[in-house]
């Protein structure tokens, strides 16, 4: 038996077989069209989705453009381009390229504030300075003009400074008559110049000791950001060698004192 529908098409079959191939072309014409109208409903729907995606992209762009130049405004930073190579050399550095590299660890300021650098380049005057060592001394670098010098910075926490003292001691003791050994401190990273003081006595350093007690000469005069760092300075007070970046041995301190004028 028949459904009605089926009755429906059948009748109409029997009947008209013409009016049949009209019903039915308009039942496909009605499907296609149905078809469509949800493939272009579809289609609209992703096209609205996207312009609507990049519309908020284009807002976020924007936001944090005007967040970016606010904030550097704040700083006193400048995205132009005459001043971005000046504003590069103001970043702390990430690495050390050093061809005797052999161990090194970072110190940094704790804020996020651009420290004034001054790059120190082999034969300039090495920068100068007045600090207190260990001892309640007064000690100005300019002072030691006429000898050679190694400007050593380290800090207590710095386990390949700690691995190099000894050495740094040995040597000195081996060389007092011809070279001055100072150890710049960072004591500004420290927790304490007692802490320091502790640390020298135990480990025998008998060297002088320069406490950097706002680190000024550790990052702004010598970009020491790397402990330990050693600077060679000649007996005419001019920085004559690459600084070394990490811990040296006997062997290497050596080496660097023949080549001092």
């Amino acid at each position: 038996m028949h459904s009605s529908i089926e009755e429906c098409f059948f009748n109409i079959y029997t009947d008209s077989p013409i009016a049949f191939l009209t019903c039915i072309t308009m039942l496909k014409w009605t499907v296609a069209n149905t078809y469509w109208s949800i493939k272009d409903g579809y289609n609209a729907m992703i096209k609205r989705l996207f312009a609507v995606t990049v519309l908020l992209l284009m807002i976020g762009f924007v936001i944090y453009s005007f967040t970016k130049e606010k904030t550097a405004a704040e700083k006193g930073y400048s995205f132009t381009e005459e001043n971005t190579a000046a504003e590069k050399k103001e970043e702390l550095p990430v690495e050390v390229e050093d061809e005797s590299f052999d161990g090194v660890i970072w110190a940094t300021p704790e804020d996020d504030r651009a420290v004034e650098v001054s790059s120190v380049k082999v034969q300039d005057i090495a920068p100068d300075f007045t600090l207190e060592t260990l001892s309640g001394e007064s000690l100005t670098l300019s002072d030691l003009k006429g000898k050679k010098v190694f400007l050593n910075f380290w800090a207590t926490w710095c386990t390949y400074c700690i691995d190099e003292m000894p050495a740094m001691q040995q040597f000195y003791e081996d060389h007092k008559d011809e070279l001055v050994v100072l150890g710049l401190n960072a004591t500004g990273s420290e927790k304490s110049v007692k802490e320091v003081k502790s640390f020298v006595e135990d480990l025998g350093v008998t060297f002088p000791i320069a406490l950097d007690k706002d680190l000024d000469v550790t990052y702004n005069k010598y970009q020491a950001f790397g402990l330990p760092t050693t600077y060679f300075i000649n007996t005419k007070g001019e920085v004559q060698l690459p600084k070394h970046v990490g811990p040296m041995d006997i062997e290497l301190m050596t080496e660097k004192l023949k080549e001092l004028e």
